[in-house]
C-alpha cells in the first residue's frame, strides 16, 4: 500500500501538557478532546486548551486514563485515582469516585448511561451519579468493553472476555483483551495479548489471512475499524493499516507504544502513545471537484487552474491533476503545501509555496525562496509589464530575475495579500483580509476600501471586471453560481480537515446563527441577529 497519509504530531513541546496520551474523542462541535497524564486537552484546529486539577474546578486528578462522548454530547473522563467526571456547557463536574484504582475504559449506552471499567468491576454510571454493576457477578480486572446492543456488552481484561446479556456474564474466551472495535458491518474486533481476534456467533476466534498475517501474535493495544472499511491496529512498536478490499497492508513504525486510536469526522486517524505524544494521519486524496459557471468564461481561483481535460489543484500535500474522476500527484513538484497557481502565456506554471515560489516549465521544476520570512504565498500573477507579482502573508512582492523585491505602497506592508487582479490600464486591484486596494500604473494607491467601514461584507475572495468595464468585488458565498467550489484534499495542516463539518444543524438552530463553513479558502456567512455569545461561537468556529 502506498502511504496515502500525511502526519501531524503534537507533544509537550507544542501543545500537550504531557507526552502520555490515553484516549482521544471528537465532540459534536468537532473539537478534539485528548486525555493525557497531565490533564484534559481540547484542540480547536490550531490551539490547545488544557484543563487540570490545579487550574480547573471539577478535577480531582490530572492523570486521565479514559475518555468518551455521551449521547447528550457531553465529554466524560476517568482518572488514575478512579474519578469519573463530565464536561458540559456549564463546566466540569465530578460524577463519582471509585476507590479501587484507575478507570480503564468509558463507553456510552443507548439509554444515556455510561459503562465504566475499574479493577474491581464494570459499572453502569448514570448522569445523576447513580452507580450499579453491569452483571450479577463481579468482573474484576476488566480494562475494556464495547456496547453490542441496548442490553448487551462485551467485556475484556486480564480474566478473559465476557459476554454480558441482561445482567448475566458468560465467559467466552480466556484471552487477555485490551481493546475492542465495531466495524461498519457490525463486526466486532478484539485486540488481545496474542494478536487480533474477532467475536462472531457468540465465540472469539483468531483472525487468519491478511489481518492475521499482518499482526501475527503481537500484543495488540488498540484496534479501530474505520468508516472506509479499513482496519487499524496499534501495537507496542507500530500502527498497521489493513485494507481488506485491496488485500494490502501499510506498516507505520511509532516512537512509542500505541495506547489509543480514533477516527475523526473527516477520516483522519488519531494515534495516542504512552510517552510518545499524539499524531494524526490525514488522508490526502482529492475528494472531488465541482465547477459552477454563469457564462463560458473560465473561473479563476488561487489554488485551482484549468488545463486540458481537467484541473490542477493545489493542496497541502502538493500539486494534483484532476481529470476523468481521478486524481494523481504531479511528481515534478515537491510535496509541499501549494497556496497559489498561475500560468503564463508561454505555458509556464508558477506555484506559490510557503516562503517562496516555484516555476514548472515542461518537466523542469525550479524554486526560488524569499530572502526574508514572507509567510505563505497566497497569490501570484503576471501583470501587464511582465512582472510576477506575489501576494504573501507579509504584503506584496515583485519577483524578477530570480529575486524578490518588496512592493512600494505602504498600506500593503504587513498585510496578507490574498488576491491580485491586473487591469488593462496597467493598474491593479488587491484584496487583503482587511481591505481592497486599487493601485494605478505608477504603483500609487488611488483607492482604499476598509472592511467593516467602506465594505459592508465579509472578506473579499473574488474581483472581476464587469461588462461595463468597472471592476466589482463580492464576498465568496458557498453555493453561489458564480463560485468555483473545490473539495480540497483532507489535510493535517491548518483547520481544513474538520471545518467542513464543524457545526451540526441542530446546534446552529439553537444558537440562532447560520454558518457555511468549508476549508480555509471559504468564508463564514453569519446572520448577525444572534446574541453576542452566539456571534463569538460563530467566530471561534470559523477560526
Amino acid at each position: 500500500m502506498t502511504a496515502p497519509y500525511v502526519v501531524s504530531a503534537w507533544s509537550s513541546t507544542n501543545g500537550l501538557p504531557q507526552n502520555s496520551v490515553s484516549a482521544v474523542v471528537q465532540a459534536d462541535d468537532a473539537m478534539v478532546w485528548v486525555a493525557t497524564f497531565g490533564g484534559l486537552c481540547r484542540f480547536d484546529g490550531r490551539d490547545w486548551s488544557v484543563y487540570d486539577a490545579a487550574t480547573t474546578k471539577g478535577f480531582g486528578d490530572s492523570r486521565l486514563t479514559a475518555l468518551a462522548r455521551a449521547r447528550d454530547g457531553s465529554i466524560w473522563f476517568g482518572s488514575e485515582l478512579g474519578i469519573v467526571g463530565r464536561e458540559s456547557r456549564t463546566g466540569f463536574a465530578r460524577i463519582v469516585e471509585f476507590p479501587g484504582g484507575p478507570v480503564g475504559h468509558l463507553a456510552a449506552m443507548p439509554d444515556g448511561r455510561m459503562v465504566c471499567s475499574t479493577p474491581e468491576d464494570v459499572w453502569f454510571v448514570a448522569p445523576d451519579s447513580t452507580v450499579r454493576p453491569v452483571a450479577s457477578s463481579p468482573l474484576p480486572l476488566s480494562w475494556a468493553h464495547v456496547v453490542l446492543g441496548p442490553d448487551e456488552l462485551l467485556v475484556g481484561g486480564n480474566n478473559g472476555v465476557h459476554l454480558v446479556r441482561a445482567g448475566t456474564a458468560q465467559r467466552v474466551s480466556p484471552l487477555q483483551t485490551t481493546s475492542f472495535a465495531i466495524g461498519p458491518d457490525r463486526s466486532c474486533w478484539l485486540g488481545t495479548n496474542n494478536g487480533l481476534h474477532r467475536f462472531r456467533d457468540g465465540a472469539v476466534e483468531p483472525v487468519v489471512g491478511l489481518a492475521g498475517d499482518a499482526i501475527g501474535s503481537e500484543s495488540v493495544k488498540a484496534v479501530l475499524a474505520s468508516r472506509s472499511g479499513r482496519l487499524w491496529v496499534g501495537t507496542d512498536r507500530e500502527v498497521v493499516c489493513i485494507d481488506p478490499a485491496t488485500g494490502t497492508t501499510l506498516h507505520m513504525p511509532t516512537i512509542a507504544g500505541v495506547r489509543c486510536l480514533h477516527e475523526d469526522c473527516n477520516g483522519g486517524i488519531w494515534v495516542g502513545m504512552i510517552g510518545g505524544g499524539l499524531c494524526r494521519l490525514a488522508p490526502c486524496e482529492v475528494e472531488g471537484v465541482v465547477i459552477e459557471r454563469r457564462d463560458q468564461r473560465p473561473l479563476a481561483a488561487n489554488t485551482v487552474l484549468g488545463t486540458d481535460g481537467g484541473f490542477l489543484v493545489g493542496t497541502q500535500q502538493g500539486l494534483f491533476f484532476v481529470g476523468d474522476g481521478h486524481a494523481r500527484r504531479v511528481e515534478e513538484v515537491p510535496v509541499r503545501g501549494v497556496y497559489a497557481l498561475h500560468r503564463d502565456g508561454d505555458g509556464t506554471l508558477w506555484i506559490g509555496f510557503s516562503g517562496g515560489v516555484g516555476r514548472l516549465a515542461g518537466n523542469r521544476f525550479e524554486s526560488a525562496e524569499a530572502p526574508v520570512a514572507i509567510g505563505c504565498v497566497r497569490a501570484c500573477v503576471r501583470d501587464s509589464r511582465g512582472r510576477l507579482l506575489v501576494g504573501t502573508e507579509d504584503g506584496l512582492w515583485v519577483h524578477e530575475a530570480g529575486a524578490f523585491e518588496s512592493f512600494a505602497p505602504a498600506p500593503l506592508r504587513g498585510q496578507c495579500v490574498k488576491l491580485i487582479r491586473p487591469m488593462a490600464n496597467g493598474g491593479l486591484w488587491l484584496a487583503t483580509e482587511q481591505m481592497v486596494v486599487r493601485v494605478d500604473a505608477a504603483d500609487v494607491v488611488v483607492e482604499k476600501l476598509l472592511r467593516g467601514h467602506d465594505l459592508p461584507f465579509a472578506e473579499v475572495r473574488a474581483i472581476l471586471d464587469s461588462p461595463s468595464g468597472r471592476t466589482s468585488s463580492r464576498p465568496t458565498v458557498p453555493g453561489s453560481s458564480a463560485v468555483a467550489k473545490v473539495a480540497r484534499p483532507r489535510s493535517a495542516s491548518g483547520r481544513d480537515w474538520w471545518t467542513r463539518t464543524c457545526v451540526p444543524p441542530r446546534r446552529t438552530r439553537r444558537v440562532g446563527w447560520s454558518a457555511a463553513i468549508a476549508a480555509r479558502s471559504w468564508s463564514i456567512q453569519a446572520a448577525w441577529t444572534a446574541s453576542p455569545t452566539a456571534r463569538r461561537r460563530a467566530w471561534c468556529a470559523a477560526r
